[in-house]
């Protein structure tokens, strides 16, 4: 009985030295990867986490910090400066009108779109005539969309999209965001 008790006590040491390298080379890896990560990171263009906090500071801040004691003007305050005369970017929301049409197939399906746009009230002082060609650019290219194609959320997702870039290019940029707003299938 005694050399059964020895047995089980070796196989629980065996087993605890089994579990400790377990766990060092799963550090050890783990180190690897993240290692690995923030190298492919840096590679690609990503700027280390401090890079980032600093650009995000307002400019006023930094250029106190960055402008030279004796009186001359620096690139980097010329640069701040530059921004600050530039016009604040004001994005208002202006929705169309309901939309109803049929789909291109299968045939008596009808669908009904109310949705709405963000645009830059600087760019588009008037969005009214641009609301109507837009609602009618989204007319036809309902016309030619089949109902598999919208089906389940991807294929709202891909609707979205598709009219946020209709409307990117009708608008040449202003309009910064398409919203379905609701969507209705008979």
């Amino acid at each position: 009985m005694a050399k059964d008790d020895g047995a089980t006590a070796q196989q629980a040491k065996g087993a605890g030295l089994a579990a400790g390298q377990a766990l060092i080379l799963l550090l050890v890896l783990t180190g690897i990867a993240a290692g690995a990560g923030v190298g492919f990171g840096m590679y690609v263009g990503g700027a280390p986490a401090s890079a980032v906090v600093a650009a995000q500071k307002p400019p006023a801040a930094s250029a106190a910090r960055s402008a030279p004691d004796d009186g001359h003007k620096s690139a980097s305050h010329d640069d701040n400066s530059a921004a600050a005369l530039a016009p604040p970017v004001d994005l208002r929301l202006s929705e169309l009108p309901p939309i109803i049409t049929n789909l291109a197939s299968p045939g008596g399906v009808v669908v009904r779109l109310q949705a709405a746009v963000v645009y830059d009230a600087n760019a588009i002082p008037h969005p009214e005539p641009l609301i109507g060609e837009l609602a009618s650019d989204v007319l036809a290219f309902l016309r030619t969309v089949s109902m598999p194609s919208l089906e389940g959320a991807d294929g709202l997702r891909r609707l979205g999209e598709d009219l946020s870039d209709r409307a990117a290019v009708r608008s040449h940029g202003s309009i910064r965001e398409f919203i379905i707003q609701s969507m209705v299938v008979q």
